[in-house]
């Protein structure tokens, strides 16, 4: 699992990093090339971070109930840097702006990691 999410993350480095040194910072599709490639790496290594941390010392019934969340997270954490990253390409980044879509993924969370009673 740590692997794949490594590969995944090294893949959108690499996507970033080849659209930089070949496309014009004017270019749409370069631009969109360059904030799908920051949410797929930002997400990854976030759920890289996430599965090491909540499976260490675990059994292992507990561990793939810890994966699943960890790789919920780590998508929650690209979606927010895709977003932020979209925003700031059109101008419309600004404190409120982040404040706004962090705490929508945070509501997200809260309401999904709820347990009824």
């Amino acid at each position: 699992m740590s692997a794949a999410l490594l590969a995944i993350a090294a893949a959108g480095a690499a996507i970033v990093a080849f659209t930089v040194a070949t496309r014009e910072p004017s270019d749409r599709i370069g631009v969109a090339l360059v904030v799908g490639g920051i949410a797929m790496t930002a997400g990854a290594v976030a759920a890289r971070t996430l599965v090491w941390a909540g499976t260490r010392g675990k059994r292992r019934q507990e561990r793939a109930a810890a994966v699943g969340l960890a790789l919920r997270r780590g998508a929650a954490v690209g979606a927010i840097a895709g977003t932020l990253a979209l925003l700031r390409v059109v101008d419309g980044l600004t404190p409120i702006t982040v404040g706004f879509v962090v705490l929508a993924f945070a509501l997200a969370e809260v309401a999904l990691s709820a347990r009824t009673t």
